[in-house]
């Protein structure tokens, strides 16, 4: 189980010089993947993020490449235009009646007189180049959300097992809310004296609060929910959206409990309950 947090870095120096790549994560309803590069090596934008997709499926990624080549960049006076401008502040200073001289300083703050070319590098051969820091970084990014994962699911079995404890204590009250009910109903009926109602009639009464008050199914599918969730912590792969789904549920079982159970003690449970549930379901929205 990974989280969807994590951080790695990594570079590479060769002859074609350093590449440095840095990817920091954190939690996102889908995958995306921002990558920042030099503008020269948007092509292999789309390469990254493949490289990426193969091993992040959750979260959002922002992925940075720093490049410094050590190959030279070739610079090229363009002669033909240091001549145009040349003649034309030439005839520029005639017509103004200028005597002043032209020097080589003036021309050389003019724009665009030198020509800067990058140099070619082999596309298949800078992409091996790239490889070797994006894969180790990769690699440690990874190795942190899985890091993270392991904390993240030794603390959710945590506060899955003392759900289960409050779940066995609503399971053993549970059956004691008829029988305080008849004992009150009865009391009642006592405190009343002339009233004669017959026992089978006391039993109906009984019979239909507990069908209205019972909680046996809401706890067996709490039970059920909680089984899965540990199961599905145990996935090899993203389980986030899975998880979520089953705390939905829980919670959607512990309010059923809650409205239907007139019961101070179970009442204090369910509060409990949706407060561990309430801090599952936010550690849950950082698991991929």
């Amino acid at each position: 189980m990974q989280s969807m947090t994590g951080y790695g870095r990594a570079e590479s120096i060769s002859e074609f010089g350093r590449i440095l790549v840095e990817l920091r994560g954190v939690n996102h309803k889908y995958l995306e993947i921002n990558i920042k590069l030099p503008r020269r090596y948007f092509f292999l934008e789309e390469k990254i993020k493949k490289v990426v997709q193969a091993k992040v499926f959750r979260g959002k990624v922002d992925l940075f490449v720093t490049v410094e080549e050590a190959l030279s960049k070739n610079v090229k006076l363009d002669v033909n235009l240091v001549y145009e401008y040349y003649n034309e502040l030439k005839k520029i200073g005639e017509a103004l009646g200028l005597n002043s001289e032209i020097e080589i300083e003036d021309l050389l703050m003019l724009p665009d007189i030198f020509k800067i070319t990058e140099p070619e590098v082999d596309e298949e051969l800078l992409w091996n180049y790239f490889l070797v820091p994006l894969n180790e970084a990769l690699g440690k990014f990874v190795a942190m959300r899985w890091e993270e994962g392991s904390r993240l699911k030794e603390d959710l079995e945590v506060k899955i097992s003392f759900i289960k404890n409050i779940v066995s204590e609503l399971e053993l009250r549970a059956p004691e809310l008829p029988k305080e009910y008849r004992e009150k109903l009865l009391k009642k009926l006592k405190d009343w004296g002339t009233i004669d109602i017959p026992e089978e009639r006391i039993l109906q009464e009984v019979l239909l609060y507990t069908d209205k008050v019972s909680i046996d199914e809401e706890i067996t599918r709490l039970k059920s929910h909680l089984t899965a969730f540990l199961s599905v912590l145990n996935d090899p792969g993203p389980v986030g959206k899975k998880l979520d789904f089953i705390i939905q549920e829980m919670f959607r079982e512990t309010n059923t409990i809650g409205s239907k159970a007139n019961d101070l003690f179970i009442s204090e449970k369910v509060v409990i309950l949706k407060s561990e549930l309430e801090k599952i379901r936010e550690q849950v929205q950082n698991i991929e």
